[in-house]
């Protein structure tokens, strides 16, 4: 690895250290596990429904909340943030 390819990289991992810690501060989880479960909901499998689910629930689960109380309200590209109990905009 040269010394190019070595500072790149590591600017790289800086870069993603830094967006998850403002992602955690914010209380924002891109995503949030909502896609998947969008996808759940579309799947003829109730096996792969029940596994696309389970990233939404443990969130909510996390964050004490219903994950149907969360899903009742939100909609394609309407997230919730979880430490602002706001709708937001994916």
């Amino acid at each position: 690895m040269t010394d190019l390819e070595a500072t790149e990289r590591r600017e790289r991992i800086d870069d993603a250290i830094n967006a998850t810690k403002l992602a955690i501060e914010g209380g924002v989880s891109v995503g949030g596990g909502l896609a998947l479960k969008y996808q759940g909901s579309y799947s003829e499998s109730s096996v792969m429904a029940v596994a696309l689910d389970a990233p939404f629930n443990t969130l909510c689960e996390n964050a004490n909340i219903s994950p149907e109380a969360i899903w009742n309200v939100t909609k394609p590209n309407i997230g919730m943030d979880f430490k602002t109990m706001l709708k937001t905009d994916c």
